[in-house]
Formats: C-alpha cells, structure tokens, sequence
C-alpha cells in the first residue's frame, strides 16, 4: 500500500464512526499538514496526519501539525497515525503541548481498525 492508498484507508476507517458527516482527503505536497480532513456532526473538523513510514516519526512533524492544524486548517484536534512509531522526542514535544496531538503508532492504529478509541474521541 503507497501513501495515497494509507490517506483513503484512514480516511475509509474514519468513515465508519456514526459522529462523523464525512471525510476528505487532500494530502499530497504543500498540503499544510493536513492527509484527512473528518467533518463530525457536531460541526467539529479534525485534521489527520498520514505517514506510511518505516522509521519513526519525529518532533518536527509534531510541531508541523501543531503548528498548522488550528489556524490554517481551522481544527479543534490534530493526529498523527503511522504505520510505524513515533521518537522519544517526538512524544516528549508532544507532552510540551498546551493541547496534545493525539499520536497513533502501528499497534494503536490496528486497535482503532479493531473498534478502539478514535483520534476525536
């Protein structure tokens, strides 16, 4: 599966939850940040960050999203999901934040396909 094939099924997974209205999926370059944009009902928009990687995920694409997902995206939450795992020092910047991203490792990504927690919720 390439990264565009990761970005629908992310958003196909996200599409399974009742709250959610519907899903787009703009990821490609200079996308901002922003792999799957999730409407909910509620009228809330989270951004999802896709990385189909095999080394693992670094602080500076946490502070990327963290940077972009309030104000350019106009999100009340930002996730990261990768296939792999995410640094020590990525999950330490993420502690630092005000307001955490959420950060789905492979494990915590095969629990959310399994009917676990959602990156919203």
């Amino acid at each position: 599966m390439g990264y565009t094939e990761f970005e629908h099924a992310v958003a196909d997974l996200a599409r399974r939850d009742p709250a959610v209205r519907k899903t787009d999926v703009s990821g490609g370059k200079n996308d901002r940040g922003l792999d799957v944009l999730v409407h909910l009902h509620s009228g809330d928009r989270y951004l999802l960050q896709c990385k189909r990687w095999k080394g693992r995920v670094s602080s500076e694409e946490v502070m990327k999203i963290n940077g972009t997902y309030r104000d350019i995206h106009n999100c009340v939450g930002a996730a990261i999901i990768t296939t792999s795992a995410f640094t020590a020092d990525a999950e330490r910047t993420n502690a630092m934040l005000p307001k955490a991203l959420r950060l789905i490792d492979g494990r915590g990504l095969a629990r959310w396909a399994s009917g676990g927690r959602r990156p919203w919720s």
